[in-house]
């Protein structure tokens, strides 16, 4: 009873994670798929838009540590924090638009943040989404201007994001 349970929010956890990436990046297919490295094999999977099929041919593939190529997806690993493949995720858009830097800088930082025990998705992205501006923010050194041009915003939406984040400006 414990493993099924376990599968389950496993499962759920999956779902949440591959909802979340395809918002944020707006793609009109998103996957995570987790590695075990002693059974050398994905274990878990969850997706939105994918086929059973094209999930069948993503599982043969073997991604070796630094080798995150997949054919027509954005893809970024998952490593744990002694830096060991945990799995990947992936996003696909059907109109094979570019996927631009800002899209993969989010991507990355999906894979690469630690996973919390979000309970709703608001909360997921808020966090996500307020760990991002600061970074760019930082990047600009807090010029207003240069950060909403790089974020894509009006400046005014930059100031109306930051206070909704609970972001203030150093004085």
């Amino acid at each position: 009873m414990g493993n099924a349970i376990g599968a389950e929010r496993l499962a759920q956890a999956l779902d949440h994670l591959a909802g979340i990436v395809q918002r944020l990046v707006r793609c009109d297919k998103s996957l995570v798929l987790l590695w075990r490295e002693t059974e050398q094999a994905y274990v878990a999977e969850a997706g939105m838009g994918v086929t059973e099929s094209e999930f069948a041919q993503i599982r043969r593939i073997r991604f070796r540590r630094g080798d995150a190529q997949l054919e027509a997806y954005a893809v970024a690993p998952i490593a744990s924090s002694r830096d060991n493949p945990l799995g990947i995720l992936a996003a696909y858009r059907n109109d094979r638009a570019a996927f631009d830097g800002t899209d993969l800088e989010i991507f990355r930082g999906v894979a690469e943040s630690p996973q919390q025990p979000y309970s709703t998705l608001h909360e997921a992205r808020s966090a996500y989404e307020r760990e991002f501006i600061l970074r760019k923010l930082q990047e600009h050194r807090w010029n207003m201007t240069q950060t909403a041009s790089a974020l894509g915003l009006e400046r005014s939406h930059l100031y109306r994001k930051m206070k909704s984040l609970g972001i203030a400006a150093p004085e």
